[in-house]
């Protein structure tokens, strides 16, 4: 089987959330070192102003992307999907790391957050509306859960019922958030 599992894991590159590839160990840095230090890069390289440049070149007979006249990363054989050569590999992830950084700063300029913002808005108010129609339809569907009763009989699994109730409420109501917010 040769190696220790963190030899021979993939690790995922990325940009603002979006996976893009996975890439494997080098001979001398885990598949993880590897992305760490890809992902730093390209997180730079969306903040930073100006032009990039991304290029192939090729190093020690080993596709390489160089972006703005720096390393990014060393296509390894390990790294090429079967089927293509390693030029082509290379290839394929310059012209996908061109658009996840083209995308990534154009997100970043003021312009696209004040188009985004009316739909974000719209999302919030929508989430907040769904929220009053759950409460206002569960207290319908459900007066004794909001109902204050003095201690008698059958009390405790009324009591018992009536916060499951509101439980439910309550994890419906914070559902709506999640979605709104992701």
């Amino acid at each position: 089987m040769g190696g220790t599992v963190e030899e021979r894991t993939a690790a995922t590159i990325e940009l603002d959330g979006r996976k893009l590839f996975r890439i494997w160990p080098s001979s001398n840095l885990s598949a993880e070192q590897r992305s760490e230090a890809i992902n730093q890069q390209l997180a730079q390289a969306a903040e930073a102003q100006g032009a990039l440049t991304l290029e192939l070149r090729r190093a020690n007979n080993l596709p390489v992307l160089v972006l703005n006249d720096r390393t990014l990363l060393r296509v390894t054989e390990r790294d090429v999907a079967e089927g293509l050569e390693a030029m082509e590999q290379a290839e394929a992830w310059r012209q996908q790391l061109e658009r996840a950084l083209a995308r990534a700063r154009a997100e970043r300029r003021p312009d696209h957050l004040r188009r985004r913002l009316p739909a974000l808005l719209a999302v919030l108010a929508l989430a907040a509306a769904s929220h009053w129609a759950l409460q206002t339809f569960w207290r319908r569907r459900f007066p004794d859960a909001w109902a204050l009763q003095s201690e008698g009989q059958g009390e405790r699994q009324r009591r018992g019922s009536r916060f499951l109730q509101r439980a439910a409420l309550l994890l419906l109501q914070t559902g709506v958030w999640i979605a709104a917010l992701v």
